[in-house]
Order: C-alpha cells, then sequence, then structure tokens
C-alpha cells in the first residue's frame, strides 16, 4: 500500500520497443484472442493447422529473443 510508484527499473526497456514491434504484437494477439473470446454462431472461426500454430510461435519465440538481445 505504498504511495510510491515503482517501474522496477523497467521502464528503460520501454525505449527499445519500435512501432514494429507493436504491429507484430498486435497481430498474433489479434489472431490467437479471437479463440478466447466469444465468437458468433453464425461465422465460425476455423482452428488453425499445426503447423501453422508451430510456424507462428516459431516467430514468436524468434521476436522474443531479438527483443530481449537489444
Amino acid at each position: 500500500f505504498s504511495t510510491e510508484v515503482n517501474t522496477k527499473d523497467k521502464i528503460g526497456a520501454l525505449a527499445k520497443i519500435t512501432e514494429g514491434d507493436c504491429q507484430f504484437i498486435d497481430k498474433y494477439m489479434t489472431k490467437y484472442s479471437r479463440y478466447e473470446h466469444s465468437q458468433s454462431n453464425e461465422a465460425p472461426i476455423p482452428i488453425p493447422a499445426p503447423n501453422e500454430i508451430e510456424s507462428d510461435l516459431k516467430k514468436i519465440k524468434e521476436f522474443i529473443e531479438k527483443l530481449k538481445n537489444r
């Protein structure tokens, strides 16, 4: 219940984020959040094929590794 705001010395990492990073994150958040939220029964969204999910996970893993190394 402290009145101070503490960023735990992580606020400097925000300067490393690019517009491309935001677009990448938005793309995959949008793509996969559809399966966690209610959808219309009239327009069901098919679940991606396992190879598509695997490919996306590889891209996300590479993104995270590059971001950590900045």
